[in-house]
Formats: structure tokens, C-alpha cells, sequence
């Protein structure tokens, strides 16, 4: 039998949501400080990569979570909260976590505030298409836009504030973004297990449920870079795709549900988003730390031959100053 999910506390609530969106911030401050100013107007001259990144975010990825539901046999209210997160833009963890695991962090930030925009247009088509229960209300999504704007805002004042110290105080920008990026990951790892403690409850929920929000973090980095490379981008867009396929803005999701339909749902549209929601911020956060310690441990073949070979050179011409010297004498 299904136990009920029971909403915390409307301050705990709200208390949790400061702390991610004040993570999310320290981290975006974090970023930016390590972005330069032209390389990020590049990415302007790099079409494809941006189309790549959002055409697995708004077309490849609604539609596998929409063969996942149908194969679950989910009901509308569960169907519409996983469809409707397929349809959210991406995070700000996203842009962190790309430049973590040395992806493109130029272009993650600037797909990151297009598919805000974006959502704009795919969050109302998603709920006409896709859900047979009430639609939102002209006063909800208006309500839903402001947080549209906390998203937009949370991503691009931290960076923007980062750039400009990088361009202007470079030395500032160092010593700040080192802090900020330390500061950011132990608040991650805390928010984390808070939201893990104070959310435990959602795990006892449909089983189907939680298979697609443990099944979609892993699959849709895997999806995402395989896609990136049957288009022949490099490993850095690939690593990007790859995290922008899969890493979606949870808050505004939670938002646009509560928004949309009355508590008595709470059960149905919520569990899925926070489950979701808690095993994308430790997946990710697995994946970096995994990835780190691959980078630091691992030997590389071709600089370990292009090291003996110079090695090799300079043995060789020490023995021929030596002959030369000999002769000499």
C-alpha cells in the first residue's frame, strides 16, 4: 500500500529552497569568476552547440520520460509532474558541474538562460498538452513568471558580478572564486542531506516513480553525451550536452505544481520532483567528485611518451657533447 506524502512544514519548505537557491548563487559567483570575457562572446560563433544542448533538453528528453510513463501505466496527476520537469529549464548546478567535470562552461551558461527563456512557452505547452486535469489560471502563471525572473536572476547576477571581477580585479576574482567554490560545495553536500532528511518520506511512494527519478540523471548524462558525439562535437560540448540533457530547475517545478493544483494532490504531483530533485544533486555531485579523482590518478599514456622521448633527446645529446668533449682532448 502507497503511504501518503506528507508537505513539511510551509517554513521548513521555504527554509530548504532559500538554502539551495543561496548554493546555487555561491556557486554561479564561483563560476563566473573563472570566465573570461571574450571567450564568453564566442560562443556566439558556435550555433550548433547551443541547438545541440537545447534539442536534447526539449525534444529528446520530454519524449523518452513520455515512453517511461506510458510504460509505468502512471496516472495523470504522477504523468503531468515528470512530463512537466522534462519540460523545465536547466539549473544553475548545471553550469557548475559542467565546468567541475571541464566541460564548456561559456556555453553552459549561455543555453542555462535561453531555456529560462524558453520555458516561458514550453511550461504552458506542456500543461495543454500533456495533462487532462485543471489547467493553470492567467493569475497562477503570472505567478509562476516571477519565479521564472528568481530563476533568471539567481543564474545571471552572481555570473555577471564573476565576469566583471575576472576582466577588471583579476586577483580578486581568484581569491574569491577559490572561496566561494569551497564555500559552495559544502553547502551543496549540507543541502543535500537536509533535503534528504526533511523530505525522507517521498521514497515510500509508487515504485515506478522512483525507478524514473533514479533511472533519469544517469541515462540522460549518458544520452546526452552520446548525442553530442554522433554530431562530432568534442569532448567539452559533449560534457556539457551531457549535463544540460539531464539537470532541470526543480524549484520552478515545485512551484508551477503547487500553482496549478490543490493540495489534496500534493500525494501525486510532488513526489516525483523532489525525488528527482535529490538524486540529481547527488548524482551530480557524485559524478564531479568521481571524475576528479579519475583526473588526478589516472596516468596518461601519450604525455608519459611525449616525457621519455624528451628524456631520451636529451640522454642522446648529453652523450654526444661528451664524445665531442673527448675528442677534443
Amino acid at each position: 500500500m502507497e503511504s501518503t506524502f506528507e508537505q513539511p512544514d510551509q517554513t521548513v519548505d521555504l527554509a530548504t529552497r532559500v538554502m539551495f537557491t543561496v548554493t546555487s548563487a555561491v556557486l554561479m559567483l564561483a563560476l563566473g569568476c573563472t570566465v573570461e570575457l571574450e571567450e564568453f562572446f564566442a560562443i556566439f560563433h558556435r550555433p550548433r552547440a547551443v541547438l545541440l544542448c537545447l534539442a536534447s533538453q526539449y525534444v529528446a528528453m520530454p519524449l523518452i520520460l513520455w515512453g517511461l510513463v506510458a510504460a509505468f501505466s502512471l496516472d495523470g496527476g504522477r504523468a503531468l509532474s515528470i512530463l512537466l520537469m522534462a519540460c523545465c529549464p536547466t539549473a544553475g548546478l548545471a553550469n557548475v558541474v559542467t565546468y567541475w567535470i571541464d566541460g564548456d562552461k561559456n556555453l553552459s551558461i549561455y543555453v542555462t538562460t535561453v531555456s529560462t527563456l524558453l520555458c516561458l512557452v514550453t511550461i504552458p505547452v506542456c500543461l495543454a498538452i500533456f495533462t487532462s486535469t485543471p489547467l493553470m489560471h492567467g493569475q497562477q502563471l503570472a505567478m509562476a513568471i516571477d519565479m521564472i525572473a528568481v530563476a533568471l536572476v539567481c543564474v545571471l547576477v552572481p555570473v555577471i558580478v564573476g565576469i566583471l571581477l575576472q576582466h577588471y580585479c583579476k586577483k580578486i576574482a581568484d581569491v574569491l572564486g577559490k572561496l566561494a567554490s569551497y564555500l559552495g560545495g559544502l553547502l551543496l553536500i549540507s543541502s543535500i542531506i537536509v533535503a534528504t532528511v526533511i523530505y525522507r518520506a517521498v521514497f515510500r511512494g509508487p515504485t515506478g516513480v522512483l525507478v524514473i527519478a533514479a533511472v533519469f540523471p544517469p541515462f540522460s548524462l549518458l544520452f546526452g553525451y552520446a548525442w553530442a558525439i554522433a554530431f562530432k562535437e568534442d569532448a567539452a560540448v559533449a560534457k556539457t550536452v551531457a549535463v544540460q540533457a539531464g539537470n532541470r530547475n526543480v524549484s520552478l517545478c515545485l512551484s508551477v505544481l503547487k500553482l496549478a493544483f490543490h493540495d489534496n494532490l500534493a500525494n501525486q504531483i510532488l513526489t516525483f520532483p523532489i525525488e528527482y530533485w535529490l538524486i540529481q544533486n547527488a548524482f551530480t555531485l557524485l559524478v564531479a567528485l568521481l571524475y576528479h579523482t579519475w583526473k588526478t590518478y589516472r596516468s596518461d599514456p601519450v604525455a608519459n611518451g611525449e616525457s621519455l622521448r624528451i628524456l631520451g633527446e636529451k640522454v642522446s645529446q648529453h652523450g654526444e657533447d661528451e664524445d665531442e668533449d673527448s675528442d677534443g682532448a
